[in-house]
């Protein structure tokens, strides 16, 4: 017998399918690059950090070592594929 039939039989609360709309899934890639701080704003990752950093100045890569924020602009585009 299924779940639902034995449920039903005993006077307790059918399950049936939910009428509400589906969650939206969030976007992997997003999730994986992007992080929201304490505040609200979404911290990013930097470009040019995987290899061949000996041909970079020694500023630009302390530049890069410090943490980056995404434009307000695109901070709602990238919350709404985050959550």
């Amino acid at each position: 017998m299924r779940l639902a039939s034995i449920v039903s039989c005993a006077g307790e609360q059918n399950f049936t399918k939910d009428k509400s709309m589906p969650k939206m899934k969030s976007v992997k890639g997003a999730v994986k690059r992007f992080k929201v701080k304490k505040n609200g704003t979404v911290k990013r990752g930097t470009a040019y950090r995987s290899h061949i950093l000996t041909k970079q100045d020694s500023a630009t890569r302390r530049k890069q070592n410090s943490p980056k924020v995404i434009a307000k602009v695109d901070e709602k585009n990238v919350k709404a594929m985050i959550n």
